[in-house]
């Protein structure tokens, strides 16, 4: 594989602090119109491309939402665990809605957990319950000073 733009691919890859309020931010905004509620902000990311994989999650689980019909969409995000972050979904019908460990968002979870795919459905780090959709990521523990990136993923 032949990288399209390498010096694109050094800047992804170079340490910059991404934000959960960045990285949710266009979900309220059409097409999506998702309505969002954070807990607090917190740093989610240390560079573009770990941002591409959360933001491929997300779309992932709209995916899911809109095969199932589920209707008006709302998320929830808030700490869960010491480091965690627990994405959950919900909409205004109930979806039955399946992961496998072989999907994209399985695997992106289960990296960031630094757990197995299998594990990660298993421990619920990801799942469907009770009209409830979720995933968990890790919290980035930054400096106070921290430079947060303006990139647009």
């Amino acid at each position: 594989f032949t990288d399209l733009d390498v010096g694109i691919r050094a800047a992804d890859e170079s340490p910059k602090v991404h934000s959960l309020k960045s990285a949710v931010s266009k979900l309220s905004s059409p097409p999506h119109s998702i309505e969002v509620h954070l807990e607090s902000d917190c740093a989610v990311s240390s560079r573009c491309l770990e941002t591409s994989a959360l933001d491929r999650i997300l779309y992932s689980f709209l995916r899911k939402l809109n095969r199932g019909n589920v209707g008006r969409t709302r998320l929830w995000v808030g700490e869960v665990s010491e480091g965690f972050l627990r994405f959950a979904f919900q909409g205004e019908r109930q979806a039955n809605i399946q992961f496998e460990p072989e999907e994209l968002a399985t695997l992106a979870v289960s990296l960031a957990a630094e757990v197995s795919d299998v594990a990660a459905i298993e421990q619920s780090y990801l799942g469907s319950s009770n009209g409830w959709v979720w995933f968990h990521w890790p919290i980035l523990r930054t400096a106070p000073d921290a430079h947060f990136c303006d990139c647009e993923i």
